[in-house]
């Protein structure tokens, strides 16, 4: 009501809109958006998301790669096509795109997080334990990576190792 110009809380207002499943008044408020901020890699990639709760999946792999397109550091949106690629069961495409991102930005830990979860989906556990110990070599205080990783040596049954990386 403040401001009712401003983008940004019209995308909290359609990221609410998605969260409740009210497809009719977020598409009506994505629609404005696209009219007025086309190019805008965090509309593209809401419009993504909701494209997804309308299970449009080739939709929502278009504005994903817009959004992308615009930002290639936007994780929101990498996040986004990752588990539509996921969804569909397109794991090569899933990998390719991961591997892309790494191969441009290797020692990035919100994207080897990423990385990390997306082997752990595709049930590569070599490559997930590397983008994790990846993670907490660039960024020792990511508990979410020490988790992940002692979660994992947990299901492989070493134990031990589950406990150090627990106690760092």
């Amino acid at each position: 009501a403040a401001n009712p110009n401003s983008v940004e809380a019209k995308l909290m207002l359609l990221q609410g809109f998605i969260a409740v499943n009210d497809v009719t008044q977020a598409t009506s408020l994505a629609n404005g958006l696209l009219k007025t901020n086309a190019d805008s890699p965090a509309v593209q990639t809401v419009v993504g998301s909701l494209a997804s709760l309308k299970k449009d999946d080739a939709g929502a792999r278009q504005a994903y790669n817009r959004a992308l397109a615009a930002d290639p550091r936007s994780y929101q949106a990498l996040a986004g096509l990752l588990n539509a690629e996921l969804k569909s069961k397109n794991f090569g495409a899933a990998r390719a795109l991961i591997d892309k991102q790494l191969s441009a930005s290797p020692n990035d830990p919100s994207l080897n997080l990423l990385a990390a979860q997306t082997y752990g989906l595709l049930g590569d556990a070599a490559e997930m334990e590397r983008a994790l110990k990846k993670t907490v070599e660039a960024d020792p205080h990511s508990l979410e990576a020490y988790t992940m990783l002692a979660r994992m040596y947990y299901k492989q049954g070493r134990l031990d190792q589950a406990r150090v990386e627990l106690e760092k």
